[in-house]
């Protein structure tokens, strides 16, 4: 099986999976949020919007 690595051989190791994926998403969604995208984004992906559909 190609990703047969992937999956862990006993169930023991299962437990340990979930485990620490349950840590890394409660530290992943306590982690700072990032910026807002800033108004000179915004206005460069409207002038390039533009340009492209008109």
């Amino acid at each position: 099986m190609k990703y047969e690595f992937l999956f862990p051989k006993s169930l023991v190791s299962f437990k340990k999976v979930i485990d620490t994926l349950q840590v890394a998403v409660s530290q992943y969604n306590s982690r700072p949020k990032t910026r807002p995208i800033g108004k000179r984004f915004a206005e460069f992906s409207n002038a390039t919007h533009r340009k492209a559909f008109c």
